[in-house]
């Protein structure tokens, strides 16, 4: 049976080059990671590790502590620039360790031979390095990267109890190897897709081990190591950190943290029915993302760009050729990673994310099969006993050369994230122009999330409560909230709480207590569809209490109010502002002072800084504050006022970068109509 880590010539000259293939990588990721929060997942688990709290279900365990350990050290750099090179390390990691891997089952004999296996197997890592999903996760921090690392770790771990299943030494990979799997439930589950790889591992090197008792007892203890570790979360939980996810601070929370009770349970095993067609959607959203990693076509010299994805097929051919059983254990590894993987996510039509961090894994897989294919091949070319086979060695090592370079310098501005502000610039424009002391209700994760993250992280706005309103639905929620601010406007005890469940509703008129000097404020609150029921959701019933209690103490922000509060609500920029008003008037001047000296905006017109789908509704709901005060502005006869504000619109958020949705369109040309000197229609 062929081993795999055959290779034992030049083991220090290969190992320092797995080092230097790691730091080169470190540096470009350094340069481009985020000096700031950035969108998605990054802010919160930022936020998480600074705080040492608990992310939402899965979450990172794992992630979370390294966070918290590397932020406890003064670096002289901000917590937040420190995490997102902490994903650098993790991600130069992972290169270091793809290199060692792909290049260990290539067989160099003699000192040119390991030489050029090392250059070639170098040239062959950085095109995994500079991938465009790989690096766009090394540049920022959360589970993803960290998942690409576990990924290789198994992998290595796999390979080593290949070569060494025949022996004792065979029991304790098999313990690593179920160690590591172990280990990623606390990191982002990821990884245990790849279990039926592993027994098809064992059915195909030595089936034996399947009714071995030693190795179940080694399996099971390896695998229990790894898992207990997820315990950590428990004294975590019970610490009552500011973010505490579904407070698993019991056993009972604990299980349901872990089997995803928010979100439905059953571990999230939801297979059938599909969602959308695996072969049309699902399947080709993976070859999408493959072939932007594998088979990179632009750029200048965008032919080269083929030869990773040619090296990676080639590679596995040759794997194959080496031995097909452990050939066909790689391939299985791979159509885990990838087919079942792509299977198991069952992604819905029209997803407003796309997947790519998830298909990871199989990423990591194949970049060893470049570096496998780029080794291999180069050398068995070296080897041809004929005139040509210097001129095509050196061909072939110039052209996965010029791949990696092609890679790096066509997506450098691309990955280039050192000066990209616009998260943070969003996250403190939903607290800039804030009352002291308020209460902001938000509604999704971006507008949480980052405000979250820069009152946690950077200390900034700390007066005011963010409150996500659809996680007033949830008891957790609302239990940590108010231990942490007990005068929180909530007066309902801990049993009303438990009590409260979704009540069958007929819109109603519901009077909210006045303000001093004003009447009672009547708001008609609207039932929400259920399938065929019209209730109000426990966290409607919560939003009443708070506005209730809060008896107009203290200022009250929507970044997206409910549909029955927003006759009662004042638009202030990205926010609106809830007043004791049956019709709330915008305050013009409030507006443009938010707008054109409150607010920051670095990067909305820098075309080389792409946006995310979280900024481009950050831009879409400025864009409506701006269209509000234009409309302010002809209200009031302020023509003068009318363009600057337009021309201060279009500076920051260019047509050419963000189009205007067609209904904008038409009624900015109503207002242009209305700024006429001969008009006399009225802009209302």
């Amino acid at each position: 049976m062929p081993g795999y880590f055959q290779n034992n010539s030049g083991r220090s000259r290969a190992l320092a080059a797995s080092f230097a293939v790691g730091a080169v990588s470190f540096v470009v990721y350094w340069l481009t990671a985020y000096r700031t929060i950035a969108w998605w997942d990054n802010a919160e688990y930022t936020a998480v590790a600074v705080s040492l709290g608990v992310a939402h279900p899965p979450g990172s365990l794992l992630l979370t502590i390294l966070g918290w350990l590397v932020t406890r050290i003064q670096w002289g750099i901000s917590d937040t620039f420190v995490l997102s090179l902490t994903a650098a390390a993790i991600a130069s990691a992972t290169v270091g360790l793809v290199f060692w891997v792909g290049r260990g089952a290539v067989r160099a004999l003699t000192t040119s031979e390991q030489n050029l296996q090392v250059t070639v197997s170098i040239l062959a890592a950085f095109s995994m390095a500079f991938a465009a999903t790989f690096w766009s996760y090394a540049t920022r921090f959360s589970p993803y990267i960290l998942t690409a690392l576990m990924t290789a770790l198994i992998f290595w771990a796999m390979l080593k109890w290949w070569d060494r299943a025949e022996g004792a030494g065979g029991l304790r990979w098999l313990f690593v190897i179920s160690l590591l799997f172990g280990l990623d439930f606390s990191v982002h589950r990821t990884n245990l897709i790849l279990l039926p790889a592993l027994a098809a591992w064992v059915i195909f090197r030595r089936p034996r081990t399947l009714i071995s008792g030693k190795a179940w007892l080694y399996g099971l203890s390896g695998l229990a190591a790894g898992l207990i570790v997820h315990f950590l979360i428990i004294p975590i939980a019970a610490a009552n950190p500011i973010i505490n996810g579904n407070d698993p601070s019991t056993l009972t929370r604990f299980w349901e943290y872990v089997s995803l009770k928010q979100y439905g349970g059953g571990f999230l095993v939801n297979l059938f029915p599909r969602k959308s067609s695996f072969w049309s959607n699902q399947l080709v959203d993976y070859l999408k993302a493959f072939s932007e990693n594998f088979f990179f076509v632009d750029g200048q010299f965008s032919a080269v760009g083929l030869v990773p994805g040619l090296l990676g097929l080639a590679g596995l051919v040759s794997l194959w050729r080496m031995g097909w059983k452990l050939g066909a254990g790689m391939l299985v590894m791979f159509l885990c990673a990838s087919l079942l993987m792509v299977f198991y996510l069952n992604m819905p039509a029209d997803f407003f994310r796309d997947f790519a961090r998830h298909y990871l894994p199989s990423f990591v897989i194949f970049g060893v099969f470049v570096v496998y294919g780029a080794a291999s091949l180069t050398l068995s070319l070296s080897r041809k006993r004929n005139v040509v086979r210097w001129p095509l060695t050196a061909i072939l090592v110039l052209l996965i050369g010029a791949s990696s370079i092609n890679q790096l310098w066509s997506r450098y501005a691309l990955m280039n994230n050192s000066y990209n502000r616009i998260a943070d610039e969003s996250a403190r424009n939903y607290l800039k122009g804030l009352e002291p002391n308020a209460v902001l209700i938000t509604s999704g994760d971006a507008d949480t999330w980052l405000p979250l993250c820069v009152q946690i992280a950077d200390g900034y706005r700390k007066d005011v409560t963010v409150c996500n309103v659809h996680l007033l639905n949830t008891s957790w929620f609302v239990r940590t909230l108010l231990e942490r601010e007990p005068d929180f406007p909530i007066s309902l005890g801990e049993a009303q709480l438990a009590a409260l469940r979704p009540i069958v509703w007929q819109d109603s008129t519901v009077l909210i207590p006045p303000k001093e000097g004003t009447d009672s404020l009547r708001v008609l609150v609207e039932a929400t569809m259920y399938g065929d029921h019209r209730i109000l959701m426990v966290s409607e019933q919560l939003l009443l209490e708070i506005i209730r209690e809060n008896k107009w103490e203290r200022p009250i922000y929507f970044t997206f109010p409910p549909r029955w509060l927003e006759p009662h609500v004042r638009c202030e920029g990205i926010v609106s502002r809830l007043l004791p008003a049956q019709q709330a008037i915008i305050d013009r001047d409030i507006l443009r002072r938010n707008l054109f000296e409150t607010y920051g905006y670095a990067g909305y017109e820098d075309e080389s800084i792409p946006l995310e789908q979280p900024a481009m509704s950050v831009a879409l709901n400025l864009m409506r504050a701006f269209v509000m005060l234009a409309m302010e502005d002809i209200s009031s006869g302020d023509v003068e006022a009318y363009r600057t504000t337009l021309q201060k619109m279009e500076e920051i958020l260019p047509e050419s970068r963000i189009e205007r949705p067609n209904h904008v369109k038409a009624f900015l040309q109503q207002l242009e109509g209305a700024a006429r000197p001969d008009s006399n229609s009225d802009a209302r």
